[in-house]
């Protein structure tokens, strides 16, 4: 299992327990497009063009992280993958997708990616969402499933995954 550095967790049976740390995901992706493009510069636009979208999807994507861990706060439960959930989250950032903080990482992906002015990041978006698709968001909606049963199938069916 890949979780930060120094970082230790005891593994739970009732959590999703992911392979990897979310987060992570991304920053693998992130740092092979950065090497990709040491190897072969693919540049998009030259670095002066990509400011304005790159400070704007950072900050969006921070502000819906936000937005998202500020719910998990007020309701009580954890925000880690890596431990069960104590409640299901419908509301506010969760009203318009299950996944506003793989939303709001997502968007911060295509902020430093713009930082880059790399044609790399951009293309290798897909399989980092794909990698969180496949390796994260289907425990969590298995746990979730078991753990709140038809209030999270009700929930799952009127709300996508991503928006």
């Amino acid at each position: 299992m890949l979780y930060p550095r120094g970082m230790t967790r005891e593994i739970l049976p009732d959590a999703p327990n992911p392979p990897i740390a979310p987060p992570l995901v991304f920053l693998a992706f992130f740092l092979a497009a950065y090497f990709l493009n040491i190897l072969i510069p693919l540049p998009v636009l030259p670095m002066g063009w990509s400011l304005i979208p790159a400070v704007l999807f950072t900050l969006g994507g921070l502000v819906i992280f936000a937005s998202a861990a500020w719910a998990f706060r007020r309701a009580g439960t954890p925000l880690s993958v890596f431990k069960p959930a104590k409640k299901l989250l419908t509301t506010g950032a969760y009203l318009r997708t299950r996944n506003p903080i793989y939303f709001a990482f997502a968007w911060i992906y295509l902020g430093f990616s713009c930082w880059t002015a790399s044609a790399w990041p951009f293309l290798l978006l897909p399989a980092a969402l794909y990698a969180v698709n496949r390796f994260v968001i289907l425990r969590e909606e298995a746990h979730l499933e078991a753990r709140f049963g038809q209030a999270y199938r009700d929930y799952k069916a009127r709300t996508r995954r991503w928006m």
